[in-house]
């Protein structure tokens, strides 16, 4: 009947309950240790009062610089080890006419890229890294980016890298990039 399908919409939707973990991995912040920050903590990429960086912040950078330097050196074995078997690359931007264009890249397409092209050909570098870590599993990197070709800017904007950490170190997983110019 009518009525008792109105009775059932207005029954309550019981929701699971999220815990938060229950130990506490070293880098882990105050807001984590009470569950107010429950997916993790922005690590500034930048060195600390005493001059120093959290280690794993360290090792998700040296991961980043890693692959930028070996497509720069157009080094595929480098290249490889950063790079995770399944990772995908997705770059965003614009058609001529306004429209959004999306266009996704597996790890063997750089490959191929790379063993084409002579070392220093294609220069990737970028600025202002921004890390978040959750229990030192997970990784995240915001930073602006730039593209140059035989030492001239092709285009630069905006790349998001996720990252997993592994028995052999850290691996770029996703990575995301805006065209803006």
């Amino acid at each position: 009947s009518a009525e008792g399908e109105e009775k059932k919409a207005e029954a309550p939707v019981k929701l699971p309950e999220i815990v938060p973990p229950k130990t506490v991995e070293s880098g882990t912040s105050a807001g984590e240790q009470n569950g107010s920050m429950p997916f993790g903590y922005p690590v500034p990429a930048t060195e600390g009062v005493d001059g120093t960086r959290d280690p794993q912040v360290e090792a998700v950078l040296a991961c980043v610089h890693g692959v930028f330097k070996a497509f720069s050196d157009s080094d595929t074995a480098a290249f490889s080890h950063f790079v995770d078997a399944e990772c995908r690359f997705v770059r965003t931007g614009f058609t001529e006419d306004g429209v959004p264009d999306v266009t996704s890249y597996p790890k063997e397409y750089f490959l191929a890229t790379l063993e084409k092209t002579k070392k220093g050909v294609l220069t990737e570098t970028i600025e202002q890294p921004f890390v978040q870590m959750r229990d030192n599993l997970i990784a995240h990197v915001w930073c602006r980016y730039q593209l140059s070709v035989g030492g001239s800017p092709k285009y630069r904007g905006v790349k998001s890298l996720q990252l997993r950490n592994t028995p052999s170190g850290w691996k770029i997983v996703n990575v995301c990039d805006t065209v803006d110019s």
